[in-house]
């Protein structure tokens, strides 16, 4: 046994408790091999019975999983390593409170048979609980078991169709919500002040590219190529997901407004007050029980945007690419593809056919950025008062009223 072990009060797994000078609280410790240090870790209690409970719910956490490991313990592993940073995360363990409900704390990897997935999908039906709300919470289960055991995990049911098959319930049909183009317009028009504008800019992403939420909140002037006319939605550095990030065109739509938002590489296109984005999805809730949609989610521009291009005739393949969907041999024609100038030209040009169409029902102009709403954010008033009016953009008799893009509309 190590040295720095030795002669400590109480020790689990690859855990013992101490002290540290100055502290009330009893403190975790583990010796890390990757960094050849000693980690240590507050437990928050004082009292050395409750400390050794905390250690040893943590020792279990931490230890390495195997098929006979607590499913309480894997579950909580999944949690602190993947899930929490989500915005899912809270959905996330209140299904692992429906599981653990059912399969209990004391349960085990090995426990998760088919026979018991489909006494747990019927206990869950007898609840009240829809077909997909039990494939939901399997999806945790199973998202777990795989983060945790790797080719070890059992196959959870984690898709609607396999649990009404298995139960002999019907099928859940899609409820992907679509707003029409007034409502969307509608939308755009609510966006008008300082405070909404990045979501205001969310949305302009979003039509004009289709891609997820997560990628138009970390999109940066580094990812966007005027030169090729080309967006790559992943940033250097990040490893592709089953959730692809593809190279888009930059539709003429688009061009006008990066080009007005600018900022340096790193520099996010969409921050409030200076601050980082992490989800948008509150606003756009609270936006649709204003508007009447309470089904309004960032997603239902990306489904809006899909379905108008298959309705306009672009492909089935060509949609594939812009959005992201796996294809086979996705990973090798993208690196040639992107250069030819017929790459996801019938997309764009879609794209571009329906945002002009969308822009004759909205009051802000969506193809040019309306400058005299963007720019008293940015520069004083007694600059814009002094700024001369040259007479080739005076119009009527009054010779006083500036053209703005509206107008030509």
């Amino acid at each position: 046994m190590p040295r720095y072990r030795k002669g400590k009060i109480f020790e689990v797994g690859e855990w013992w408790l101490d002290r540290i000078p100055g502290s009330p609280f009893w403190y975790g410790f583990r010796y890390e091999p990757d960094t050849g240090r000693v980690r240590r870790e507050s437990l928050g209690v004082g009292d050395l019975e409750e400390a050794k409970l905390a250690i040893s719910a943590k020792a279990l956490i931490t230890a390495p999983k195997k098929i006979d490991s607590y499913l309480s313990a894997i579950l909580e592993t999944y949690f602190e390593e993947v899930s929490d940073a989500k915005p899912s995360g809270p959905q996330a363990r209140y299904a692992a409170g429906i599981i653990l409900e059912f399969w209990g704390e004391t349960a085990r990897a090995s426990d998760i048979s088919e026979k018991r997935q489909k006494a747990f999908a019927e206990w869950s039906r007898d609840r009240k609980h829809s077909v997909s709300y039990i494939a939901r919470n399997l999806s945790v289960l199973s998202a777990a078991l795989r983060h945790t055991l790797g080719e070890q995990a059992p196959k959870v049911w984690s898709w609607a169709g396999t649990v009404a098959d298995k139960i002999g319930a019907a099928e859940p049909e899609a409820r992907e919500w679509i707003p029409t183009d007034t409502q969307l317009a509608a939308l755009l028009d609510s966006l008008a002040s300082d405070q909404a504008e990045h979501v205001f800019r969310y949305c302009v992403l979003a039509l004009n590219t289709l891609a997820r939420p997560a990628a138009i909140l970390e999109l940066t002037p580094g990812q966007v190529d005027f030169a090729l006319g080309l967006i790559t939605l992943n940033p250097p550095g990040r490893k592709q997901t089953k959730k692809r990030r593809p190279i888009v065109r930059i539709p003429q739509t688009l061009e006008p407004w990066l080009a007005a938002w600018g900022g340096e590489p790193d520099e996010l296109y969409i921050a409030h007050h200076g601050s980082p984005i992490a989800r948008v999805r509150h606003t756009f809730k609270r936006k649709g029980t204003t508007l009447g949609m309470p089904e309004l989610t960032p997603y239902a521009l990306r489904h809006k945007m899909a379905t108008e291009l298959r309705a306009r005739g672009v492909s089935r393949e060509e949609l594939a690419y812009q959005m992201g969907h796996k294809l086979t041999d996705l990973r090798t024609t993208d690196r040639y593809t992107k250069f030819d100038k017929r790459y996801l030209a019938t997309a764009m040009a879609t794209i571009e056919l329906y945002v002009r169409d969308l822009n004759k029902l909205t009051k802000r102009d969506l193809l040019q950025p309306d400058t005299l709403k963007i720019l008293p954010t940015r520069v004083p008033a007694s600059m814009l008062k002094k700024r001369e009016i040259p007479l080739e953009r005076m119009v009527g008799a009054t010779r006083i009223e500036l053209v703005t893009p509206t107008m030509s509309t």
